[in-house]
C-alpha cells in the first residue's frame, strides 16, 4: 500500500486487471478512507501539506502511522495507506537521466520519461518535452512569500545560476521547487492513483484492505507465479488470519 504499490495497482486496475492491495497500517487521507482524526474541517493531518512536520514529531501520529524500528535515531518509515508519500515534504523531484544509464535495457531515460509525463498534470510547465498534463498526479509551484523572495534574491546577488525547472537539464543553482499538491491538499501517489474518485473510474477498481499485514506469498507447484497471499489482519476489536488467492 505504499507509493509504488499504489501506482502499480492503479495502472493495472485502469487496464482491467483484478488487483488486491494489502496495507499493514490504516487509511490516511480523506480520499483513501481517512482513519485519522480530522484536524482541519473534514481533512486529516495527512491531507494538510504542512501536516508532515507534526506527523514526524507528534507521538499521537507517529505511534500509529510509523513502523517501530530499533535504531537511534529511529528512521521515519510510514505505516499507512500511501507509505512515505503520506508524510514526506511532497517535493516533485525525478531521477536524472544519468541515474538510469546503468539500469539496463528498457530502463534508460528515454524509456522512462514517457511514463513520468503520463503521470503528470503539471500546472506551470504544461505539456512539453519534459513534462505532461492530464495525468493523475498534480504537480505545481506553491505561492511565493516575502521570506522566500528574500532568500532567492540573496542567491541571485551572490551570482549563483537560477534554475527554472529542477527536473530540467540543470539542477545546480537556486529556484523554486514543484510539489505534489492539488487544490491546497497533499496529492500523494496513493491519493492520485487509488483515491476514491480515481479508483471508481478504472475498468477494474483495485480492492484495498487496510490493517492487513502480508506474512507470506504462496507459490504453488512448480510455477513461478504467486497463487495466494497470507495475511494477519489487525483490527480494533479482533485479530484475523487468512489467505487470499
Amino acid at each position: 500500500g505504499g507509493s509504488t504499490g499504489a501506482v502499480v495497482a492503479g495502472r493495472l486496475g485502469e487496464a482491467g486487471y483484478s488487483v488486491l492491495v494489502l496495507e499493514a497500517g490504516g487509511s490516511t487521507q480523506i480520499s483513501l478512507g481517512g482513519d485519522a482524526e480530522p484536524v482541519a474541517g473534514k481533512w486529516t493531518i495527512f491531507d494538510v501539506p504542512l501536516g508532515w512536520v507534526q506527523v514526524l514529531s507528534d507521538h499521537r501520529w507517529s505511534k500509529e502511522f510509523q513502523w517501530v524500528v530499533p535504531a537511534d535515531p529511529p528512521p521515519a518509515i510510514a505505516r499507512g495507506l500511501g507509505g512515505c508519500g503520506i508524510h514526506n515534504a511532497m517535493l516533485y523531484m525525478r531521477g536524472r537521466p544519468a541515474d538510469f544509464a546503468e539500469w539496463g535495457a528498457g530502463w534508460s531515460w528515454d524509456d522512462v520519461l514517457p511514463f513520468y509525463k503520463r503521470s503528470e498534470d503539471n500546472e506551470q510547465f504544461g505539456s512539453s518535452p519534459l513534462h505532461g498534463t492530464g495525468g493523475p498526479v498534480r504537480v505545481t509551484t506553491v505561492a511565493s512569500d516575502e521570506l522566500s523572495d528574500f532568500f532567492l534574491d540573496a542567491f541571485s546577488t551572490a551570482g549563483l545560476p537560477h534554475v527554472e525547472d529542477f527536473n530540467g537539464p540543470d539542477r545546480i543553482g537556486f529556484g523554486r521547487y514543484q510539489f505534489m499538491i492539488r487544490d491546497g491538499l497533499r496529492d500523494s501517489a496513493a491519493a492520485a492513483f487509488l483515491g476514491a474518485d480515481r479508483r471508481a473510474s478504472y475498468r477494474a477498481p483495485p480492492l484495498v484492505k487496510t490493517h492487513a499485514l502480508a506474512t507470506r506469498l504462496v507459490v504453488e507447484g512448480r510455477s513461478d507465479r504467486t497463487r495466494s497471499a497470507e495475511m494477519f489482519r489487525d483490527r480494533p476489536r479482533s485479530d484475523e488470519i487468512g489467505r487470499i488467492g
